[in-house]
């Protein structure tokens, strides 16, 4: 829902973000990237990443290898 976020954290794995429907912006260790239907970042283990959605967002997250 616009408004929702999930605040940076961190994980001990690389991890995918993609963004199957919506809109918002993706929040890394680099800045805020756009994040649209079909955007993907990708973090390296222990990046912040996290995700702050502008309109109602469904996203996939991959972590690899298995915390």
């Amino acid at each position: 829902m616009p408004g929702q976020e999930i605040p940076p954290h961190t994980a001990p794995s690389r991890v995918v973000l993609h963004i199957v429907q919506g809109k918002g912006v993706f929040l890394t260790g680099s800045g805020e990237l756009p994040a649209h239907a079909g955007a993907f970042a990708i973090t390296e283990p222990n990046e912040p990443h996290g995700l702050k959605a502008i309109e109602k967002t469904v996203l996939l997250a991959v972590i690899a290898p298995r915390p």
